[in-house]
C-alpha cells in the first residue's frame, strides 16, 4: 500500500467525533462532555486546522485517526502519551492532514503522518511513527529523532515491523556523524558516499580509511 492509497483508507474512515474550526488538541474536551480525559481509540475529525501545545493522552488499544482537514501544527511543549508510554507507541496512531503538518521546536508527536503537501520537523523535534508527503518534501531541520514503528491497527501503512532509531546528522556536531561513519566500516567507497552524504559533508574517518584501502589496491591493480 502506498501513501496515497493510505491516505485514502483513513479519509474514508467514519468520524466519531467531528469540530468545527481551529481546535487545540491538548485538554480536548468532547462534545457532550464537561472535562478533559485520555482520548479512546475512534476516528476524530478537524474541519480546518488542528494544533496541539501541551500534553496528548491516549488510551486503549487504538487505533487513533486524528483527520484534519487543513494544517497541523505542535508547538512546544507538546507531547504524546500512548497508555502512558511516549517512545515508539506509534503504531496505532494515524494523523491525516488536508495541507501540511509542522512539528514544533522540541515536541514530540507519535504517529504516522500523511499530508496531503509537506511536512517539516524544527530543531529537536521527534516523531515516534513515520512521515508520508503526498505532494511535497518531508523536512528535517537538524537535531530530529524519528522511531519508525510496526504498523498495526487495522488500517496497514507500508512501515516495518518493531522499531528502530534513525539518528539525523546535522552539520553543526561532528558527534552526530560517528552513527553514520561506523556504519561505513568495511565497505565500499559508494556506501561511505552515501552515509558522509547524510552527515551533511562530514568524511569520517572510518569512511576516509575505506577510501584509502580502495585507492591503494587500484593502484597495486596497475602495476
Amino acid at each position: 500500500m502506498d501513501a496515497g492509497i493510505a491516505y485514502l483508507a483513513l479519509a474514508a474512515q467514519p468520524c466519531s467525533f467531528t469540530f468545527e474550526g481551529v481546535t487545540e488538541l491538548s485538554g480536548l474536551i468532547l462534545p457532550g462532555e464537561v472535562a478533559s480525559h485520555p482520548l479512546d481509540p475512534g476516528v476524530y475529525c478537524f474541519a480546518s486546522a488542528a494544533t496541539l501545545t501541551g500534553p496528548l493522552s491516549l488510551r486503549g488499544a487504538g487505533p487513533w485517526i486524528f483527520r484534519m482537514g487543513s494544517t497541523l501544527t505542535t508547538g512546544f511543549p507538546a507531547s504524546v502519551l500512548v497508555n502512558g508510554k511516549p517512545n515508539c507507541d506509534g503504531k496505532d496512531v494515524f494523523w491525516q492532514v488536508g495541507s501540511s503538518a509542522t512539528l514544533g521546536a522540541e515536541t514530540q508527536l507519535v504517529g504516522n503522518i500523511v499530508a496531503v503537501a509537506s511536512i517539516g520537523l524544527d530543531p529537536y523535534a521527534t516523531l515516534d511513527g513515520s512521515a508520508l508527503a503526498l505532494n511535497a518534501a518531508v523536512t528535517l531541520s537538524g537535531n530530529n529523532k524519528v522511531s519508525v514503528c510496526g504498523s498495526g491497527g487495522s488500517i496497514p501503512l507500508p512501515l516495518p515491523p518493531g522499531c528502530r532509531v534513525e539518528v539525523v546528522c546535522d552539520h553543526h556536531h561532528d558527534k552526530d556523524c560517528d552513527h553514520c561513519d561506523k556504519e561505513c566500516d568495511g565497505h565500499h567507497d559508494k556506501d561511505c558516499d552515501k552515509c558522509n552524504k547524510e552527515c551533511d559533508g562530514h568524511h569520517g574517518k572510518d569512511c576516509d580509511k575505506d577510501k584509502d584501502k580502495d585507492k591503494d589496491k587500484d593502484k597495486k591493480s596497475q602495476h
